[in-house]
């Protein structure tokens, strides 16, 4: 009868133990700190193009670090200039700037720069500059891009088909 006993005290005393020594982590806590490094901030730039476009949407932003709590902060003053083949194809400054009136905890977020053209943006292939200049806080940033050739592609149309091959053995047929 002993030994059922002492197996129970054993495993009460062995609880006991368990709860007293992890204790210490319930009362200090488990926080691991996690050192972030200051970020130096950049310049970033977002802009599409497309041949025929004739509204152009660009955002030029001061990058932010996980602690800044302003986040990425929009460069009202830069400017930005897109060429091709030594020909300036359209230039935005400060007065292109818009703001979307979504929300306004957003206004940052919908900040961006809108330039309106004369005609649609005719884009040749080849090699494409953007210049973007938002001096003095950064040093002026050149990019080049490489528009690619035109796709070719090819269709067959029968009118009046009563039937279309899809391949792979499907066909449908049309009444």
């Amino acid at each position: 009868m002993a030994f059922p006993f002492l197996t129970r005290t054993a495993w009460a005393v062995a609880a006991c133990a368990l709860t007293l020594t992890s204790c210490d982590k319930l009362v200090n806590g488990v926080v691991n700190e996690v050192e972030f490094p200051e970020q130096e901030p950049r310049l970033a730039f977002t802009m599409f193009l497309a041949p025929g476009d004739t509204v152009v949407e660009a955002t030029i932003y001061r990058s932010a670090g996980i602690l800044d709590s302003a986040g990425s902060q929009a460069l009202r003053w830069a400017t930005l200039k897109v060429s091709q083949d030594g020909q300036t194809l359209f230039e935005g400054d400060s007065s292109h700037w818009m703001e979307d009136d979504v929300e306004p905890w957003m206004q940052d977020v919908n900040t961006f720069m809108s330039i309106g053209l004369d005609a649609p943006l005719m884009l040749g292939e080849g090699p494409v500059v953007v210049e973007v200049d938002a001096s003095p806080e950064f040093e002026p940033l050149v990019l080049t891009g490489e528009v690619p050739e035109q796709p070719v592609f090819g269709f067959e149309y029968v009118p009046l088909a009563d039937s279309v091959d899809y391949g792979w053995g499907y066909m449908e047929y049309f009444d």
